[in-house]
């Protein structure tokens, strides 16, 4: 389920890179974040509950959350950053992402 914020900021990659299938960069990101998110929080994220936005030049994006974040060691968590790699341009389709949990969480 795309945001209505996620929709926009994903319509300058999607022309300037119309090979890569953004939608499923987007689902695939989100999907690591609940899944980085489950073990601090011990409770499911939806998939609404973070706003993700890819950064097509870098292969990185960011995820804020929406909802109150965990405190771990002190600190709330509010955010996630991960990477993206994209085999599209090959004619593979493939989509893999990657979500950064800092080491003394």
């Amino acid at each position: 389920m795309a945001l209505p914020y996620e929709r926009r900021h994903l319509a300058r990659p999607a022309r300037s890179r119309p090979q890569v299938a953004w939608e499923r960069v987007l689902f695939s990101a989100k999907e690591g974040v609940c899944k980085a998110w489950f073990p601090l929080a011990g409770r499911r994220l939806g998939f609404p509950d973070c706003a993700v936005a890819p950064d097509p030049d870098s292969g990185t994006f960011a995820a804020a959350l929406r909802v109150p974040g965990p405190v771990v060691a002190g600190t709330r968590v509010d955010r996630f950053t991960g990477r993206r790699r994209v085999l599209e341009e090959q004619g593979h389709g493939l989509v893999g992402t990657a979500v950064a949990v800092r080491g003394h969480v």
